[in-house]
């Protein structure tokens, strides 16, 4: 039998700085702050990084994130 925990999360993200600030470069820099609740109850943070193209609606993301958890039971 496969454990499943349940419950909702929230998710905060920030515009950083872009490490290059050049416009050639396409580049942006947000942080990732979220919160878990209900069976497992987490605190995660990260990073992401997105880069946009020539090409209409073309785009592409990283992301880390370190998570601090615990779960219920």
């Amino acid at each position: 039998m496969m454990n499943k925990a349940v419950g909702t999360f929230h998710v905060k993200i920030n515009s950083l700085l872009p490490y290059n600030t050049s416009a050639d470069a396409k580049l942006a820099r947000m942080s990732i702050d979220k919160q878990f609740h209900g069976d497992l109850e987490a605190t995660s943070q990260g990073e992401m990084l997105g880069a946009g193209t020539d090409i209409k609606d073309s785009a592409g993301y990283v992301a880390i994130e370190f998570e601090y958890s615990f779960s219920k039971g």
